[in-house]
């Protein structure tokens, strides 16, 4: 590992390593995004050695700015079209709009990015709707996915998005999503919670405390 110069500039007229040629192949072969650890296996060292190779890699895509990008996403790396080019290509894969994530989809899309883990039960007290049919389908696109049971009464499974959906999105990770203002229930009285949803949030191991009520104070 030795000898490695991390600061230099690569572009895509270098003469690839050995090690870089075969990380290419690994993520191009794969079709999806290929975690660091599964490119530390195939090129025998450890994760650290790896990650500078795919550095490397990153820098000579970039550097040729070309129709292809290899990017890096929650420590997984992938090819995908530049950015820059989405106007030009979109035509061809522009679809009707039936095939395209519905309103409510979006909405159940967005509560378990900014919630995850989190349960149905919590979707739906969000949403005020039922939403099994909603999560079947976004679990069946890839964007969303089992992550364990809550560790409380009845074990709800949980939920979250999966790298498809940073790659849908053309994120690296979820911190890079943008902030939110946090909504206190107790201070909205449209979204006042009730003595039963409270319990079955709870039973969730979500702790609600209820606005208190004026007429006691």
């Amino acid at each position: 590992m030795s000898g490695i110069d991390n600061e230099k500039e690569y572009t895509a007229d270098d003469s690839y390593s050995h090690e870089e040629a075969i990380a290419e192949a690994l993520i191009f072969a794969s079709g999806t995004p290929v975690k660091t650890e599964s490119i530390a296996i195939a090129l025998k060292t450890d994760k650290k050695h790896a990650t500078v190779i795919m550095d490397r890699l990153m820098q000579r895509y970039n550097s040729r700015n070309g129709g292809i990008m290899l990017r890096k996403m929650d420590k997984s790396y992938a090819f995908c079209s530049n950015p820059a080019l989405h106007d030009e290509i979109r035509d061809y894969f522009e679809r009707p709009s039936t095939t395209g994530l519905s309103r409510a989809a979006m909405e159940t899309l967005s509560i378990i990015a900014y919630n995850q883990p989190v349960t149905r039960s919590n979707i739906e007290f969000i949403r005020g709707v039922n939403s099994d049919g909603v999560l079947v389908r976004l679990i069946e696109r890839g964007l969303v996915e089992e992550s364990g049971r809550l560790d409380a009464p009845g074990r709800p499974m949980l939920y979250k998005t999966t790298i498809k959906f940073l790659q849908s999105i053309g994120m690296e990770s979820l911190s890079e999503l943008p902030e939110l203002e946090k909504i206190e229930l107790n201070k909205q009285p449209e979204n006042q919670v009730t003595d039963e949803v409270a319990e079955e949030l709870k039973a969730d191991g979500i702790d609600v405390t209820l606005a208190s009520d004026p007429g006691n104070e």
